[in-house]
């Protein structure tokens, strides 16, 4: 019997969305449609308390080739990321934030590089291409280029945003990295193109449109240093 493989999995991480959900999503599956190529979107709801997961489950009626999988507790947008790779069937993975400060277009920017043969593809907001419509908050951007060059400089990596929220892997290498992924919190992004660059996966970030949506779930000081104790986790686990 022929299992389904579609060409690309979608995997979007949720906690407590439901504020934010409405034409975005929309715009997503009507994007989506108009595709040659088959896919599936998996929604992971990250314990939400809000209505998220009622809403999932509206989408998954209206739409086909949706998936739910549901987390009882909050377990972190790594562990959210990590739940929906390990799950996906597609040839291509991408992952890529609910509120969709990156659009689904950004996709034509990836097929290129994977049809090349590209493994793990990244979007940049500080790619000379790339379209800032609405930036963050100066202090949110000043913290978040700081991150950047301390994940360069602790973790040898030569790349020049670190979270952008969307990213392409080859399916194989998503599933590889992801189960050997240790971070659930916000520095998965890191440790990953970490474990990339280390089994020498060329990286390659292309240009993004790129918009700021309020109701962010990053706590500034808490998970900036949060994120600067995963990041000396990583190296002193690596040693």
């Amino acid at each position: 019997m022929q299992t389904y493989k579609p060409k690309l999995s979608l995997v979007i991480p949720c906690y407590n969305e439901a504020a934010r959900f409405g034409t975005n999503i929309e715009d997503l599956f009507m994007y989506l449609q108009k595709q040659r190529y088959s896919f599936e979107v998996i929604f992971v709801d990250d314990g939400s308390t809000d209505a998220t997961l009622k809403k999932l489950r509206e989408y998954a009626e209206k739409y086909e080739n949706v998936r739910i999988i549901e987390h009882v507790q909050n377990e972190g947008k790594g562990e959210a990321v990590r739940s929906g790779v390990l799950a996906s069937t597609g040839e291509a993975i991408v992952f890529l934030d609910a509120d969709m400060s990156t659009p689904i277009e950004t996709l034509e920017q990836c097929w290129p590089v994977f049809k090349k043969g590209g493994e793990v593809i990244i979007g940049s907001r500080r790619h000379p291409d790339s379209i800032i419509k609405t930036p963050q908050p100066w202090l949110r951007v000043t913290l978040g280029h700081g991150f950047t060059r301390l994940t360069n400089l602790l973790l040898g990596l030569h790349v020049s945003d670190v979270t952008c929220g969307l990213k392409m892997l080859e399916a194989r290498t998503g599933k590889t990295l992801f189960r050997l992924l240790k971070r659930g919190d916000w520095s998965f992004d890191a440790e990953m193109l970490f474990l990339a660059r280390k089994r020498r996966m060329k990286i390659v970030e292309v240009p993004v449109v790129w918009t700021n949506v309020k109701g962010t779930k990053v706590h500034l000081l808490k998970d900036l240093f949060g994120s600067l104790w995963s990041l000396i986790f990583i190296r002193l686990k690596d040693r």
